[in-house]
């Protein structure tokens, strides 16, 4: 081998090392490097090249330093990656574990609530359950019956056929030895004549003796059919037996009533057995019944109710459970207890507790039922209450003046029907003032917050007077009309829907319930509480206005009502507060004596000054006035400014202002002065001037 191509190799493997090394390529090719330098010479290169080599050196050793930190490095990233992969996979594992875990512990939990419903299921339906257990053994032995006898049935039925097959064989085994015989006679016809006729009459007598024998077989047959199929029967008709209900087979008032019971709960799917009569105690009589197909006594209490009419039973029957049995307990009218007297005694105290309460009352009763006696008792006691004299409207003169001295009394229809407006106009007044004080941050005077009371005596016939005197001015011009039938409803209504709040009271008497019959657009009737008196006390339960009282305490009172008059009980009253839905009756009888002594002397002024007439309601709005406004007395009234009421001549020669508008005028509408002394003025601007009306009235003199 020549040098060259041994040279060759070692070249090639010290290049592949100088790759694989680069600290090495460094150092060598420093040394390389400061080997040339030397070489050259010069007295600063070798310095220079002594330096470069060693900085090669120091950056090959650098590299090899920073290549082995880096592989140390990688190897421990290499190392955390594996132990990290390694967590992950064992994290997914207890995931997985977790949510299996979680799976059966959701099913287990599911198996649990149909377990807890199943046990609360089997808890709740156990007795019943040994009822059905019970009855499906007893059906179990009728079925053991039934099937024994379908067993035998079915035996003789085959043994029928067995014969009738045999029966058949043999028939057809004779009639083959018949056609041999025939066969031996054709041949031997004049041989064996005498042979064939016997073989022939040999045939038909055993041909009769067979079917004796067969017929006497069918018809033993056809008798143990019969015999079971009756059998069969009268297991089926016990079956029946104990599947459907039982009546009492006695005869009784309790047996017939239990029965009864059973067929109208039968209608209604309910089905009992009768089981027993309990002990009568009074006319209540325990029945017990056998569920046949019943849930339970919560399925029989809604028809207890229909039970009780349909029966005529005085009393709604009641149903309980008692040792696996249905118990129903009906009150018969066989035997009564002794009962307590439906009549409640009621005290005059607790009378007038309930009474006092009431803003507003109204006393109902007919002619004769004792409401003046009534009348006179309210009026002491809230004039003793409110300490107020009242301001009482009497159209039939029954407060006379020796007994009522003090106060002031509107007698006759007349009267009435001119001051009726005066409960419209205090309460009108004290709204005013109301109003007024408010918007100025002033107290109300004491003069309109002390309490009023009113009484009316027979508001329909002051209803019906109001529409008669409109009747007679029905002649006279339409501006001149006194409107008396309007006065008093707005006067009435608006002392009833709005005095409770301005401490006007008002007690009136009427004999219909119906406030439609006075021209009231709404109900103001039910604003109040109601006494009412003799027949009415009864009939008002069927009434409308005491709707809100239960069917049940509407009988209890029909009784009580019953028992009053059975007691002689000559005024009886029935009150009713629809508000505190509280309604009772009381003996009225005796009540005039009662507050004899009124705490109120006769001459002792009443607190409250009374408005009597049109000047004074006009005096009592001045004192509304602050700051000398003027306050309009309604929708064509005049204020006045002073207790000074103008006269005709000077209001229709100097002229007066138009409350509304303030305009002034002097054009009287009409020539007429009107019964309370007030007489039309047109207003110059009118409504179409932009005055709110075209017409007012003025007091004059």
């Amino acid at each position: 081998m020549t040098q060259k191509n041994v040279q060759t190799p070692i070249i090639q493997a010290l290049g592949a090392y100088i790759l694989d090394n680069p600290a090495f390529s460094a150092w060598a090719g420093s040394m390389a490097l400061a080997t040339c330098l030397s070489l050259v010479g010069g007295p600063n290169v070798r310095p220079v090249a002594s330096g470069l080599a060693t900085g090669l050196l120091g950056a090959g050793v650098g590299v090899t330093v920073a290549k082995q930190q880096n592989s140390k490095a990688l190897r421990t990233a290499q190392i955390d990656k594996s132990r990290f992969e390694s967590e992950q996979r064992q994290l997914k594992q207890e995931q997985e574990a977790l949510s299996k875990v979680q799976n059966d512990l959701r099913q287990a939990e599911a198996k649990l609530t149909v377990f807890q419903a199943q046990l609360k299921t089997e808890s709740n339906t156990y007795k019943d359950r040994i009822q059905v257990e019970e009855h499906r053994k007893a059906q179990a032995e009728a079925q053991k019956l039934i099937d024994s006898m379908q067993a035998k049935l079915e035996a003789a039925l085959a043994d029928k056929a067995a014969v009738v097959g045999e029966y058949t064989t043999r028939m057809g085994q004779v009639t083959d030895t018949a056609k041999k015989a025939v066969a031996a006679k054709e041949e031997h016809v004049t041989k064996l004549t005498a042979a064939a006729e016997k073989a022939i009459d040999t045939r038909d007598q055993v041909l009769i003796d067979e079917r004796g024998q067969v017929n006497g077989v069918l018809e033993r047959l056809s008798r143990e059919i019969n015999g079971m199929a009756q059998e069969l029967a009268a297991q089926k008709e016990l079956v029946a037996k104990l599947q459907a209900p039982k009546d009492f087979p006695i005869r009784s008032l309790e047996a017939d009533t239990g029965n009864a019971i059973r067929q109208f709960l039968h209608q209604r799917g309910i089905i009992l057995s009768c089981h027993s009569i309990g002990k009568v105690h009074y006319g209540s009589t325990p029945i017990y019944f056998e569920p046949i197909t019943c849930e339970g006594v919560k399925s029989i209490e809604p028809h207890l109710d229909a039970l009780h009419l349909a029966l005529g039973l005085p009393e709604v029957p009641k149903v309980a459970l008692d040792q696996g049995k249905v118990k129903i307990t009906v009150q018969l009218s066989q035997e009564k207890a002794p009962k307590r007297s439906p009549i409640r005694h009621i005290s005059i105290g607790d009378v007038e507790k309930a009474l006092l309460p009431c803003f507003h009352l109204r006393v109902s009763g007919f002619t004769g039922s004792g409401k003046s006696v009534m009348l006179n008792y309210l009026i002491r006691l809230f004039e003793d209450d409110m300490g107020s004299r009242a301001a009482i409207f009497d159209p039939k003169v029954d407060f006379p003046s020796a007994k009522y001295p003090a106060n002031k009394v509107f007698r006759g229809p007349r009267r009435c029907m001119d001051n009726i407006e005066l409960i419209g106009d205090t309460v009108s007044v004290r709204q005013e003032s109301k109003v007024q004080n408010d918007e100025r941050g002033l107290p109300i005077p004491d003069l309109h917050r002390e309490p009023r009371l009113f009484l009316m005596d027979e508001l329909k016939d002051q209803y019906n007077s109001a529409v008669a005197r409109d009747d007679e001015e029905m002649a006279i011009p339409k501006a001149e009309r006194g409107n008396y039938a309007r006065s008093f409803k707005r006067s009435v209504q608006k002392g009833l829907e709005v005095g409770r709040g301005l401490k006007v009271r008002v007690i009136f008497s009427t004999v219909t319930d119906e406030s439609s019959d006075f021209g009231f657009k709404n109900n103001v009737f039910k604003q109040s509480a109601t006494i009412y008196l003799g027949n009415q006390a009864v009939t008002a339960l069927d009434s409308e206005y005491l709707s809100s009282v239960t069917p049940e305490k509407k009988a209890q009172l029909k009784l009580e009502f019953k028992a009053r008059q059975e007691a002689d009980q000559k005024y009886i009253a029935l009150f009713y507060n629809g508000s505190t839905n509280e309604v009772f009756y009381f003996d009225a009888e005796g009540i005039t004596d009662i507050r004899s002594n009124h705490n109120l002397k006769s001459d002792e002024p009443p607190k409250t000054p009374i408005l009597t007439s049109p000047d004074q309601v006009a005096e009592n709005r001045e004192t509304v006035a602050v700051k000398g406004d003027q306050l309009v007395q309604d929708s064509d009234a005049v204020p006045v400014k002073s207790q000074e009421i103008p006269t005709l001549s000077h209001v229709l020669g100097q002229g007066i202002e138009c409350p509304h508008c303030g305009t002034k005028t002097n054009r009287q509408k009409g020539k007429a002065i009107d019964n309370k002394g007030r007489i039309r003025m047109h207003c110059e601007k009118g409504k179409s001037g932009g005055c709110k009306v075209d017409t007012f009235r003025i007091q004059v003199k």
